[in-house]
């Protein structure tokens, strides 16, 4: 199997932050991204320094494959701190996904079941406008 990295417009629901990006780059899930840095380096220190103070994540259409050691290692290194995380919300229709996250997720969110949740959404099946305005009732049950 060939993963191709894919840099272009987004296609995807309309993002009405401070700075709206219009472009987006999907990078495969490999043991090392190393060869990414230079692109993506300032990204990745954004990424965790926004996890440091993260109350509430969410994952939408990632599956946490075991090969992205990067990505435990970003969530880890991202949420040492202060911050309390709240809940981590997870939008993917395979259950087989929540002992990955389940792992990777530790104490501090599985302590009580309302702190981690996996929504059956597939990325083009998903409510857009519910995520985006977390409006959760909106959305299935979580699995």
């Amino acid at each position: 199997m060939h993963l191709k990295v894919v840099v272009g417009p987004l296609d995807g629901p309309q993002c009405t932050c401070e700075s709206p990006k219009r472009a987006v780059m999907l990078v495969p899930p490999t043991l090392s991204k190393g060869r990414y840095h230079n692109i993506l380096g300032s990204v990745w220190a954004v990424a965790a320094a926004e996890l440091r103070t993260a109350e509430e994540i969410f994952v939408c259409g990632y599956s946490l494959p075991e090969t992205d050691l990067f990505f435990r290692n970003l969530y880890a290194v991202g949420t040492i701190g202060e911050a309390s995380l709240r809940r981590v919300w997870v939008f993917n229709p395979d259950p087989g996904v929540k002992p990955r996250f389940s792992v990777l997720l530790g104490r501090q969110v599985l302590s009580q079941p309302e702190r981690f949740l996996l929504f059956p959404c597939t990325f083009h099946n998903m409510r857009w406008d519910a995520v985006l305005t977390h409006n959760l009732e909106a959305l299935p049950s979580p699995m």
